[in-house]
């Protein structure tokens, strides 16, 4: 079990829970319209407390 979510600028722009019966490593895809620079925080947070967090800067011109 687990949950991913992506931020934009402190803004949650997706979210998902996963639970039992979900493979390992799932492929996620959605989409999103940037309308001002700043960071995406990704983050992952799985069993027994694992947590992962990337970020990515970009640039909306």
């Amino acid at each position: 079990m687990g949950k991913t979510s992506l931020q934009n600028i402190g803004e949650e722009v997706f979210r998902a829970d996963f639970y039992p019966g979900i493979g390992a490593n799932p492929l996620i895809i959605f989409t999103t319209v940037a309308v001002a620079s700043g960071t995406l925080d990704f983050k992952w947070v799985g069993d027994d407390g694992y947590e992962a967090v990337n970020q990515a800067q970009i640039t909306v011109s």
